[in-house]
């Protein structure tokens, strides 16, 4: 059951967040929202309640619009589809959930914060959140190292300015609306 009410709440909680924030309601933000809202659920599935589940829908409805924004114009990092947002943050923010909101009355019968006054679940959520921050990072820089040093991370000038649609995948555009006539 928490599955689906975090997604269903954080879909309603993007849209009435953005069209106050906005004016409009931001469509293409609630379709990022309701999977934020399942991946916000995802570590706590087991583990909370229909309460805690919702309130995990309603952070997750907020931090998708938020973050998006925090990554597009503060930092300016190109992540067209939000993914950072989905995956990441609200990951992050799943697994805090958990140390948080978990109930003992549900199946995984934890004890969190807010139902017991215990911080040691929360604690070893903060722990396991950094462990795979530290390996992401290390992962990460091997990996583009490696690429770096062998293949490289760039095209050529000449590729960047053709652009890859044609260079990479043979097409006069990928975006069927923007094609030149024929």
């Amino acid at each position: 059951m928490t599955t689906t009410i975090a997604p269903a709440v954080a879909t309603c909680t993007t849209l009435l967040f953005t069209w106050i924030k906005n004016g409009k309601p931001d469509v293409s933000m609630c379709l990022n929202a309701s999977l934020a809202g399942l991946v916000g659920i995802t570590a706590g599935c087991d583990a909370l309640d229909a309460v805690g589940a919702s309130i995990v829908g309603v952070v997750s409805g907020i931090l998708v619009v938020v973050v998006v924004e925090a990554v597009d114009l503060k930092l300016h990092i190109d992540d067209p589809v939000g993914a950072v947002t989905v995956h990441f943050a609200n990951g992050v923010w799943g697994t805090i959930a958990v140390g948080l909101l978990a109930s003992p009355a549900a199946p995984a019968g934890l004890d969190g914060l807010f139902y017991t006054g215990s911080f040691r679940l929360l604690g070893i959520q903060v722990i396991g959140i950094l462990a795979v921050l530290i390996w992401t990072a290390i992962m990460m820089t091997l990996t583009f190292l490696i690429i770096k040093k062998t293949i490289g991370l760039r095209v050529s000038e000449e590729e960047e300015i053709l652009g890859l649609d044609s260079t990479e995948h043979g097409l006069p555009n990928a975006y069927a609306d923007f094609s030149p006539a024929v």
